[in-house]
């Protein structure tokens, strides 16, 4: 972040900051640094199905958004999506929120947490480095109910082996 900051003052940028109000956020990484945040995003229901949140922007206020990605990396993402239409919009690339709920109510990531059976539930996603495993393990813990689990990886020789199965152990 000290290297994003530096390059954003000498060409005179400003710097964006989101994250997620929530305390046991890991991914809420400007939390994690103690910075302050321009925009966040307030999580009312997270599901394996999707997500209902607020948003609290540069100048914008959405209440009772849904977006139909599993995972609280999801919202993160999305409140990342939010601030630059936030930041694009003043630049004269309008949106508005009847578009900005349907966008975020359709859009789809294939093999990102995504359910392809049920009963037994069955899901796959293809996280490949430790940040990605660790968000599909906190969301297998958080927002998918299971009596047991079953977890099969593969990981390719080049990736960080370690790091992608340290969240499952």
């Amino acid at each position: 972040i000290a290297v994003i900051e530096e390059t954003c003052q000498k060409k005179n940028a400003t710097l964006h900051k989101t994250g997620i109000e929530k305390e046991e956020c890991k991914i809420h990484f400007a939390k994690e640094l103690e910075l302050q945040v321009t925009a966040q995003s307030i999580p009312q229901k997270i599901s394996s199905t999707g997500s209902f949140f607020s948003y609290q922007g540069i100048h914008t206020h959405f209440d009772d958004l849904y977006i139909c990605l599993a995972g609280m990396h999801q919202l993160a993402n999305a409140t990342v999506a939010l601030c630059t239409l936030e930041i694009l919009n003043k630049k004269g690339f309008c949106t508005n929120e009847k578009d900005i709920r349907a966008g975020l109510s359709k859009v789809v990531h294939p093999g990102r947490l995504e359910i392809i059976h049920t009963n037994p539930t069955f899901v796959v996603d293809i996280a490949h480095n430790a940040m990605g495993a660790r968000a599909i393990a906190n969301a297998l813990t958080s927002i998918f109910d299971y009596d047991n689990l079953i977890v099969i990886i593969g990981v390719l020789h080049d990736k960080d082996v370690q790091g992608i199965l340290r969240p499952f152990l």
